[in-house]
């Protein structure tokens, strides 16, 4: 959250003697604002530069059709493979990501993911969903997951996943948008 530190200048007074003080901040942060970062005790008298922080990340959910019988068509018991990619878009690391998914019946592998570094990209946590009935009824699954995260003050840095392959809505091939879940 930010810079800390103290410089010294050193010099000679005119005996020749080594003469020398520590910096001091002219401008210090109030230490009961919450929006500046916390005191080192350590470094009490120490010049701090707030750095503003944009802890934020992006998950993008991408689900591929299994057919297990290779007929061409969907069936009750045949399933989704999911790939969920978790991307730090902020600045800060982040820590403790986990990918939680609502669909009933899903399995989720992998995660948590311990840390997240600013521009890192995971794809290692994947899902399997069995098919059902009700799915084959719609046309399709339509679900959104959720990646959540913590920066570095412990905070909830979260983000619900978007389709990085949306299907073309005018194709007639295509299921039809769930008005209830646009970005499904």
């Amino acid at each position: 959250g930010g810079t800390y530190n103290i410089a010294t200048a050193t010099g000679q007074d005119p005996d020749g003697e080594d003469v020398s003080d520590e910096s001091e901040d002219p401008t210090p942060l109030d230490p009961n604002d919450p929006e500046n970062p916390p005191v080192d005790p350590e470094c009490l008298d120490c010049t701090v530069t707030p750095l503003p922080n944009n802890p934020s990340l992006e998950l993008l959910k991408d689900g591929v059709f299994q057919d297990e019988n290779n007929d061409g068509i969907a069936q009750v018991g045949e399933t989704i493979n999911y790939t969920f990619t978790v991307e730090n878009t902020g600045n800060v690391t982040l820590t403790n990501v986990v990918v939680t998914d609502p669909l009933p019946g899903i399995v989720i592998s992998g995660g948590p993911i311990a840390t997240l570094a600013p521009g890192a990209i995971d794809s290692t946590i994947t899902a399997i969903y069995v098919l059902t009935q009700a799915d084959l009824d719609a046309g399709g699954t339509y679900n959104i997951a959720t990646a959540t995260g913590q920066d570095p003050d412990g905070v909830d840095v979260s983000d619900n996943s978007e389709d990085p392959t949306p299907l073309d809505p005018n194709d007639p091939e295509n299921p039809p948008v769930d008005p209830e879940c646009p970005d499904c």
